[in-house]
């Protein structure tokens, strides 16, 4: 499957997930759209939601009434977290703890 390319709507330019923070707030792509989903699938990665759809077709699933999305960050799923927490084994360039979204979640609206 080949990776989808993200064009910046103001440059034309073809963006990476990582070139792209402002696009990445409250979107999602639709990976299988689906008119009147009965179903959704989602997940943060693009690869990671499209894996699901072989091996629910693999057992014989009708998947003719579901969608699925990916939700292009973390925090689209799961919203804004309240606070960053050291990361446990992950480091900065100056041996910090690189800190990362806590437990706790900003509410979604």
């Amino acid at each position: 499957m080949a990776k989808p390319r993200v064009v910046d709507p103001e440059t034309n330019a073809i963006l990476t997930g990582e070139e792209s923070p402002r696009l990445q707030v409250g979107g999602l792509i639709e990976i299988a759209p689906v008119p009147m989903p009965q179903r959704l699938i989602m997940g943060e990665g693009i690869e990671t939601v499209a894996s699901v759809w072989p091996a629910l077709k693999g057992v014989g699933r009708d998947l003719s009434r579901t969608a699925f999305w990916s939700s292009v960050d973390l925090g689209n799923m799961a919203g804004r977290a309240i606070a960053t927490v050291p990361h446990p084994t992950l480091r900065m360039a100056d041996d910090r703890a690189q800190r990362v979204a806590g437990p706790e979640r900003a509410s979604v609206s």
